[in-house]
């Protein structure tokens, strides 16, 4: 079994000691990773979906590199509507530019693809033709394979009035492809600071909580309904794909 954790949502700043919204990132962060070294939370990598940083600085992201780099594990990135990738392609040696962005990698009977759905300076997401190109032909190649796709922006609406206006703006696109390929198990993402799960024919599609705050659902405006940081296990086993929610008070 291949067992998949995802951090999203992180939003630190270039100091420790920042609050915003009455949370304080770095904090929440530290907390989940002391949680699971302590508990000794078992994973096979690790995969940080997006607004790694809410102030594009080297400062933010070394930070976040202290503290992945605790676990010892391997780890996978993709950007958010916070990131600055050309930073990021500096502090973790991935690629800068979006039309070149996009990977997968491979284990056993299972493909993994990381998806940028980010389009600097907008908040809401999208994907770019060519990008949607070299999904369909990946997935056309692949389709002997489970596959997990993760980007950070939301493909389908959540609960949240306000952060649906921030969706994946060519989220029809993307689902019309995934629909025609019944060997995508999975599609994971953040964005909307909330717990998101449906299934749609066979694939999964789920939001992983944010470490920093979480946002009220069913309302236009924006509000905080927690501060408690939370994450998202992933579990591949076989030809069959699992999930489960862990929140760390």
């Amino acid at each position: 079994m291949i067992t998949i954790l995802q951090l999203s949502d992180i939003h630190l700043f270039s100091t420790k000691d920042q609050v915003y919204n009455d949370s304080n990132p770095y904090t929440n962060l530290k907390k989940v990773i002391d949680h699971l070294i302590k508990d000794k939370v078992n994973f096979d990598f690790l995969v940080l979906s997006g607004d790694l940083s809410n102030d594009f600085t080297t400062q933010s992201y070394d930070l976040l590199k202290s503290e992945v780099d605790r676990l010892q594990k391997k780890y996978y990135i993709i950007p958010g509507n916070h990131d600055d990738l050309r930073v990021m392609s500096v502090i973790f040696n991935i690629g800068n530019k979006k039309d070149s962005f996009d990977y997968s990698i491979k284990k056993d009977d299972w493909s993994f693809y990381f998806l940028d759905s980010t389009v600097p300076p907008s908040i809401h997401g999208e994907i770019l033709d060519s990008q949607l190109e070299a999904l369909k032909t990946f997935l056309a190649n692949n389709s002997n394979l489970n596959i997990v796709i993760f980007m950070h922006h939301h493909p389908l609406d959540s609960e949240s009035p306000h952060m649906n206006q921030y969706i994946l703006k060519d989220k029809d696109a993307f689902m019309d492809i995934i629909k025609g390929f019944p060997c995508v198990k999975g599609v994971f993402f953040g964005h909307i600071h909330q717990v998101l799960e449906k299934k749609i024919n066979n694939t999964l599609f789920a939001s992983a909580p944010s470490t920093f705050y979480q946002i009220a659902p069913g309302l236009v405006d924006f509000k905080v309904e927690k501060t408690s940081p939370g994450y998202r296990l992933i579990y591949c086993d076989d030809k069959s794909l699992c999930s489960k929610v862990v929140w760390v008070e």
